[in-house]
């Protein structure tokens, strides 16, 4: 399992001096969040299809994410057969929503669920999931989605955009 983990892995490029938001200690180091997490946008299926939705796995909308990132699982879940059509996040990820008003509020998933497109989900290759949930939930973190958003009446982060964001990570070599 670690070494399907460990492939997943991108070269991390260390950053320029200059491009750090602020100083940390020597024994961290910036990174774009996309070099340490596989990052995806959730996916839903067709709602004229009654067949893809039912209580198979849970299917999470921004609204199902409270502002202490407490999730409310029972509201809507997808079939096997919708499930096909979405992506299964694991357990242990961390969801972003990335539109709108609510830009920005973030969860830890206890289980496997799926969610839609206005979720981004980061998966962290090698850090402790709930240090990286807890940072995005930072003030740093959470003006940086906010300023890097587009969009005057709805704000929006891309994948791209958001992959792209630096995070301060304690270096392996100390």
């Amino acid at each position: 399992m670690l070494k399907k983990e460990i492939a997943k892995c991108k070269e991390i490029t260390p950053l320029n001096l200059s491009e750090a938001p602020f100083e940390i200690p020597n024994s961290w180091a910036w990174v774009k969040l996309g070099d340490i997490c596989e990052i995806f946008t959730g996916a839903t299926p067709k709602t004229s299809n009654a067949e893809n939705f039912g209580d198979f796995i849970p299917f999470l909308n921004p609204g199902d994410i409270d502002n202490n990132g407490n999730v409310i699982y029972s509201n809507r879940g997808l079939t096997e057969k919708g499930l096909k059509e979405a992506r299964k996040i694991e357990a242990n990820s961390i969801l972003v929503v990335c539109i709108g008003g609510l830009i920005g509020k973030a969860c830890l998933v206890d289980r496997e669920c799926t969610c839609n497109q206005q979720i981004n989900v980061a998966k962290p290759f090698f850090t402790e999931a709930i240090l990286l949930y807890y940072f995005i939930n930072s003030a740093y973190f959470q003006s940086t989605i906010k300023a890097n958003s587009t969009g005057t009446a709805t704000p929006i982060i891309n994948k791209n955009l958001f992959e792209q964001i630096l995070i301060p990570l304690l270096s392996a070599e100390k």
